[in-house]
């Protein structure tokens, strides 16, 4: 309807090829978050929450400077009153390291205090930020209230080594799969 809803937004680009004989596959960074994005987006069509909208986006050019988000937000395609984001951007590390909640803008600080309330329920280690590097930045700086999800293990991060037997641990991501999904389904109607 274009009423109320929430964005689910992760990015496809990657820094891919070095120019000198390796290439990135970025597995973690950000194939992860596209994947956790998909797997919501198949989970919601069998289980929605009919009182919302969702948007499934995945952006372009988020390596080369927030293009593709930045694009959107100056669109003014969805209202920054009536709809929130949850950007995915590299979940379920396998390295041992917090899942950090960012916002950037004051505007979305009730808003990350209930994602994050909805993530230590559902058992997650997490940890509150301001960090601004993700395609959540753009969105807030036009008005809507957002938050990146990131687990910044850096051990392959714009690497040759960035594979999914390396970087990723699915379980992990399926923990991420369910608790964006229960924030969905159960803490969304409590926004502020």
């Amino acid at each position: 309807s274009g009423d109320e809803g929430v964005i689910i937004s992760a990015h496809f680009d990657h820094l891919g090829n070095n120019l000198d004989g390796t290439y990135n596959p970025g597995a973690l960074d950000n194939a992860s978050g596209v994947a956790t994005m998909l797997a919501v987006a198949e989970q919601l069509v069998t289980n929605p929450n009919p009182e919302f909208d969702y948007y499934f986006i995945a952006f372009n050019g988020e390596e080369e400077g927030l293009f593709g988000s930045g694009a959107f937000a100056a669109e003014g395609v969805l209202s920054p009153a009536q709809f929130h984001m949850i950007n995915l951007d590299m979940v379920g590390a396998s390295g041992d390291v917090k899942l950090e909640i960012a916002s950037t803008s004051e505007q979305s600080l009730p808003y990350q205090d209930l994602v994050i309330a909805e993530a230590l329920e559902a058992g997650l280690d997490v940890i509150k930020t301001d960090k601004g590097s993700s395609d959540h930045v753009p969105m807030e700086a036009t008005g809507f209230k957002a938050v990146s999800l990131t687990e910044l293990d850096k051990r392959y991060y714009h690497t040759p080594k960035d594979v999914t037997d390396d970087a990723v641990n699915l379980e992990k991501m399926e923990k991420v799969v369910t608790f964006v999904l229960g924030f969905l389904l159960e803490r969304l109607s409590t926004l502020p």
